[in-house]
């Protein structure tokens, strides 16, 4: 029996990314479809990090990138930051990419930003969460 490459979700994603798959994913177009035909705005939430253990930042320009090629005019970033998987103030850096690439679309922009501690919370502390709504 001839072996085959299972890929981590952050790898699948990175490699569906490089060879376009990503681009054509049909849950991803059709939501962004939907919104941009009703006249909505695209929102993208996720944790903005470069460190890659629980999510890459890539992926989330990836979406931004899916959204402004299916034509959205209104893309919305919600972003998690991370302080667990990263050094301290390397938001700002990442922050900074996604401002050049909205300016770069003519389109998008950071609409809020939270910490993981409270958008994220893993411990089943709900009230951390709620705060984060």
């Amino acid at each position: 029996m001839p072996a085959r490459i299972v890929y981590q979700d952050l790898t699948r994603l990175d490699v569906e990314i490089k060879d376009r798959a990503f681009f054509a994913n049909p849950v991803l177009t059709g939501a962004v479809d939907k919104a941009k035909n009703a006249g909505k705005a695209v929102h993208i939430m996720g944790l903005l990090s470069a460190g890659g253990v629980h999510s890459h930042e890539d992926h989330i320009m990836a979406m931004v990138e899916l959204a402004a090629e299916r034509g959205a005019e209104k893309i919305y970033l919600h972003a998690f930051l991370d302080g667990r998987d990263t050094p301290p103030r390397s938001a700002e850096s990442s922050l900074k990419k996604f401002e050049e690439k909205f300016a770069a679309l003519g389109k998008g922009r950071v609409a809020s930003i939270i910490g993981r501690y409270y958008a994220m919370d893993r411990d089943n502390r709900w009230d951390r969460v709620e705060k984060s709504l």
